[in-house]
């Protein structure tokens, strides 16, 4: 079988990243958060806009 990379990466894609839109495939290591999956590097991102609604700044009194 004479297989190019790319076709490959395509065979072995599970989905894509909801934060950076990459291929996530198998074997690589993610995370699952309310049915979609994010990569391991993205969760950084991800995390700073799913809390933005709870973001307060301390006033003074």
């Amino acid at each position: 079988m004479n297989s190019t990379k790319g076709e490959f990466q395509l065979q072995n894609e599970v989905e894509k990243c909801i934060v950076c839109h990459g291929q996530i495939y198998m074997g690589e290591v993610y995370y699952r958060i309310g049915g979609e999956g994010i990569h391991r590097e993205c969760l950084e991102e991800f995390a700073k806009e799913y809390f933005m609604e709870f973001r307060n700044v301390k006033e003074e009194k």
